[in-house]
């Protein structure tokens, strides 16, 4: 017999309704609140195949479990809006904090979530969406992971790590140190060189002795603006990790520099879905480089 039947995601965004429609192609039915939801996840419901409901609680009465996929900055403030309507009602879904934020954020999550009667699962999103032949792995710990299983697809994995809460945002924070935090160092060196007047010097160079890096650079960079508002909040939260493990939190404060960098830059206004993957590294270094002398 299922545990689960009917799964609330918030929000049904960029990574959370691509989630939602493999659940949902995978004989789940799915639920969401977007109140207050921009135009764009509206739309990314509606393509998902969504049961819109009114209210937060709407969707806590209607699901077995609750998945809360959105930008860690409002992960603690969505868990104290959604403990005061567990409150309320008699059903006690599941409820996962999936987002990027550090070991103790999610502890202090669970506190919240436990208060109500209600079990929780801290867990770490590692991969893209899962779209066409993407694997999405969900790195999980806490009490229910048996539970959880169920919630694998062909496209997701459910990857347990412990039973102890913090040990899958850990696992996320150091997965996106190196990856995002890399990124944010390419896009540092490509502002700088641009800056010196050195571009077409480096990228010669590059092409010569790093040539799968810089490759790997032309691939990821032109994304960036488009999330760089998302992952500041991100590297904020993975230098509290390494801070608290009494490891140098500077080099991500940094990197949340510079996504802040982007975020200030014209390109922030593209989303996602919308951004043009065909940009050089040139072109973005100009921009970021005039980006960085207006605020000066």
């Amino acid at each position: 017999m299922k545990n689960f039947k009917t799964i609330g995601i918030l929000s049904p965004g960029d990574m959370g309704h691509s989630v939602g429609k493999e659940f949902k192609n995978n004989g789940f039915s799915i639920v969401t609140c977007l109140k207050g939801r921009s135009k764009l996840t509206k739309n990314y419901a509606k393509e998902a195949g969504f049961v819109c409901l009114k209210t937060y609680k709407n969707v806590l009465e209607e699901s077995d479990i609750v998945l809360s996929i959105l930008p860690p900055k409002n992960s603690i403030a969505l868990a104290n809006k959604i403990a005061k309507d567990l409150k309320k009602i008699k059903s006690k879904p599941i409820y996962v904090d999936c987002n990027a934020i550090s070991p103790q954020n999610a502890k202090k999550i669970n506190k919240i979530i436990v208060a109500t009667g209600c079990s929780f699962v801290d867990s770490g999103i590692i991969g893209p969406p899962p779209i066409n032949t993407n694997t999405t792995r969900f790195y999980i710990s806490g009490l229910q992971l048996n539970k959880l299983k169920e919630l694998e697809t062909k496209r997701i994995q459910i990857c347990p790590v412990g039973k102890e809460i913090g040990r899958a945002s850990a696992m996320k924070m150091c997965y996106a140190s190196l990856t995002k935090g890399t990124r944010a160092l390419h896009a540092a060196v490509i502002t700088v060189a641009e800056k010196y007047g050195l571009t077409k010097e480096l990228k010669k160079e590059f092409l010569s002795s790093q040539k799968n890096i810089y490759e790997m650079m032309i691939k990821t960079q032109p994304r960036l603006p488009s999330v760089s508002g998302r992952w500041i909040g991100e590297m904020e939260e993975i230098a509290d990790t390494f801070k608290e493990m009494g490891v140098s939190p500077f080099f991500h404060l940094a990197a949340a520099s510079i996504y802040s960098m982007m975020k200030n830059s014209p390109l922030s206004k593209e989303k996602s879905n919308n951004f043009n993957a065909k940009r050089s590294l040139e072109e973005l270094a100009k921009i970021y480089a005039k980006t960085i002398n207006k605020k000066n």
